[in-house]
C-alpha cells in the first residue's frame, strides 16, 4: 500500500485519486506536528527552565521548525507528485507536462508576477498572484473531475430500455397480407 502511493507507474480514479490525497494531507498534518513536539519541545521546556539562554533556545526551535518541514514536507510533495502523475495519465494527459508546469508556474508566480501584480489569489492558493492561483486550482479541478479515459460514462453504462410487454416483433415489409 505505501509503495503504491509513492509510485509513478499505472493510472488512478478519481476516488482513489481523492482518497489517497485526503490521507497523504492527514498523514502530513499529524508528523509534522508530532515531529515539531518531539524536536521543539524538549527545546522549549530547556528555555523555561533556565538551561539554555532565550536567544539559542529560538534559534534552536526555528531550526526545528525548518526540519520538520523539509522531513514532512519533501515526502509529501513526492507522493503528491506521484498521485498527480498516476491521475493525469489516466485521463490522457501527459504527465511530464503537469509536473513540470506546477514548479515552472510557481517559479515564475513568485519571482516575476509578483512584482507586477499586488493582487493575491484566495485560500488557500492566496500565496499566487489571480493568474498563478487559477492556474493551480484549474489543474487541480481537472485532476479530480476529469473522468477516468476509457472508463464507461453515465449514458454508456445506463440499461437499454426494454421494449413493452405486448411486443409483436418488427413491423411486417407490406400491409394487410397475412403470411
Amino acid at each position: 500500500m505505501i509503495r503504491s502511493v509513492f509510485s509513478f507507474k499505472g493510472t488512478l480514479d478519481r476516488k482513489g485519486f481523492a482518497l489517497a490525497c485526503g490521507g497523504a494531507f492527514l498523514a502530513m498534518i499529524v508528523s509534522g506536528v508530532a515531529l515539531f513536539l518531539l524536536i521543539a519541545g524538549p527545546l522549549a521546556f530547556a528555555a523555561m527552565e533556565g538551561f539554555l539562554a532565550k536567544p539559542l533556545a529560538s534559534a534552536l526551535v526555528q531550526l526545528a521548525e525548518s526540519v520538520a518541514v523539509l522531513a514532512v514536507g519533501l515526502p509529501y510533495a513526492w507522493v503528491v507528485y506521484a498521485l498527480s502523475a498516476r491521475r493525469a495519465r489516466a485521463i490522457g494527459l501527459a504527465p511530464w507536462l503537469l509536473l513540470a508546469s506546477w514548479p515552472l508556474v510557481s517559479v515564475l508566480d513568485h519571482y516575476l508576477l509578483r512584482q507586477m501584480i499586488s493582487a493575491r489569489f484566495v485560500w488557500p492558493l492566496a500565496g499566487f498572484t489571480p493568474i498563478g492561483g487559477v492556474w493551480h486550482a484549474a489543474t487541480l479541478a481537472i485532476l479530480f473531475m476529469a473522468p477516468t479515459r476509457g472508463a464507461p460514462t453515465a449514458l454508456a453504462s445506463a440499461p437499454r430500455p426494454r421494449p413493452p410487454s405486448t411486443y409483436a416483433g418488427p413491423p411486417r415489409a407490406t400491409f394487410g397480407q397475412r403470411s
